[in-house]
């Protein structure tokens, strides 16, 4: 009966430490939820920073590609831009010249990271990657056509987390021209491109890769793109 009764004692013991643990554990979990920490905003700036950094990766697989068609005696003049989607001609040969062609840069076409794109589509420009040639670029050394690698149609937020892992600048400069005209090579495009002066934009001025916005392209919000010089000439 003693026995039975210290056992009961024990048990009863164990279940009010496990009601305390357990009380102090809902404590700290109100705690941290009234501190000002919002899980979904701290959910979306963790997938920001995911997508940015799948970004900048890309561009870096770009400018990779750009350099094994240097090496194949390919100048950027004679390098075809064009998409594997682009049938039949991207599987006619000579497959060399093509960036994305396995025998040519090897560069994968990909699609932007989740969560990167803005579904607010511009009805002239598709979301996604854009590599290719433009008009001169101002701040390159010669007045001569540069290549860019261009990732169009991203979140703001995306945008401002690419600045901030490049630049540590939230900030998201507006360019005073089209991206259609300026950054997004002609070939994709039923436009054609002018020259990128810094007076377009006066923060990308000497700067090879920044997220930026234009005015919306007639649409009711800012579009945001993000650039990188491949080949400044």
């Amino acid at each position: 009966m003693v026995q039975y009764f210290m056992n009961s004692r024990g048990n009863a013991f164990v279940y009010i430490l496990i009601a305390i643990i357990l009380l102090a554990g809902l404590t700290y979990t109100i705690g941290k939820s009234n501190d000002g920490a919002d899980p979904i905003n701290e959910m979306d700036e963790n997938q920001a920073k995911i997508a940015a950094s799948a970004i900048r990766a890309y561009a870096a697989q770009a400018q990779n590609a750009m350099l094994r068609m240097e090496q194949f005696g390919v100048s950027p003049d004679d390098i075809l831009y064009m998409l594997p989607t682009k049938v039949p001609d991207f599987d006619n040969p000579p497959h060399t010249e093509k960036l994305f062609h396995p025998d040519g840069g090897g560069l994968a076409y990909k699609q932007l990271p989740q969560g990167a794109e803005d579904k607010n589509n511009n009805p002239t420009l598709k979301n996604g990657y854009y590599v290719g040639m433009v008009a001169n670029i101002e701040w390159t050394p010669s007045t001569v056509h540069d290549v860019v690698f261009v990732a169009y149609g991203l979140t703001e937020a995306v945008c401002q987390e690419l600045n901030w892992q490049m630049i540590k600048s939230r900030t998201t400069p507006e360019v005073q021209s089209s991206f259609a005209s300026t950054i997004v090579p002609s070939e994709f495009h039923s436009g054609s491109n002018s020259d990128f002066l810094a007076g377009n934009c006066p923060e990308c001025d000497e700067k090879p890769s920044l997220c930026v916005s234009d005015d919306g392209g007639g649409l009711s919000s800012s579009k945001y793109a993000f650039y990188d010089i491949l080949v400044a000439r």
